[in-house]
């Protein structure tokens, strides 16, 4: 019950955080066991809250993104993925996929990748659990630089900390798109447990308009009880 309690409590900071943007909750019967990819059990789930806006000025979208284990079986893990009622984005039917799944990797099919609102940006077919981070990187204006260059490639980072919005990931692995978008950088935060955040920073534009002066962010972040 404090748990669920101090849950709350941060969703009202972070309402307040968002310009005092209304934030879709999850519902009475929210259960704060988060998904464990070392140890899955149906019933597991992730709670997101959604940014939106310019690096520099980032705010709640009002959205929360739910993925949940719905189902195992053998080596594959089923996840439905959906918005709380009341989330702008909400859809008219859960997100139902499948993935190959071991304590070392989860791996999706690249249709599952371009359905989700969390994995669609990343192209690669694996997400390497377990394996070890072959470089240290750092966060800076949103990006997350290999040295003085942003990080892309098929490899595995290590970030002392990640921040969106208010949340602050620390000691976490990095990944980012592959193969390199044209004009767009995007992240998964993570470790051999849990995704944290996908966040995506982009300088392009539609239709003839003149680029951002700051990157415009989109991105996800995992609401905790702790």
């Amino acid at each position: 019950m404090q748990k669920i309690s101090n849950l709350f409590l941060l969703i009202a900071v972070l309402a307040f955080a968002g310009c005092e943007k209304e934030i879709s909750r999850p519902d009475d019967n929210y259960d704060p066991t988060l998904i464990d990819f070392q140890n899955p059990t149906v019933g597991q789930t992730n709670y997101y809250l959604g940014y939106t806006g310019q690096c520099g000025n980032v705010i709640l979208t009002g959205d929360t993104l739910v993925l949940r284990i719905a189902e195992i079986k053998s080596d594959s893990l089923f996840f439905e993925e959906d918005f709380t009622p009341g989330s702008n984005s909400a859809r008219l039917e859960p997100l139902k996929f499948g993935a190959k799944w071991s304590k070392d990797m989860l791996e999706m099919a690249p249709e599952t990748r371009q359905s989700s609102s969390l994995f669609y940006f990343y192209g690669s077919d694996s997400l390497r659990l377990t394996q070890s981070p072959v470089k240290t990187l750092k966060q800076e204006n949103c990006l997350v630089w290999d040295g003085s260059l942003t990080f892309t490639g098929d490899y595995i980072g290590k970030v002392d900390q990640f921040k969106v919005g208010v949340s602050t990931f620390k000691d976490k692995k990095i990944v980012s798109c592959v193969p390199v978008i044209f004009g767009l950088d995007g992240y998964l935060v993570y470790d051999r447990h849990n995704l944290y955040t996908s966040f995506t920073s982009s300088l392009s534009t539609c239709c003839g308009a003149p680029p951002p002066t700051n990157p415009n962010v989109q991105a996800f972040a995992l609401l905790t009880a702790k």
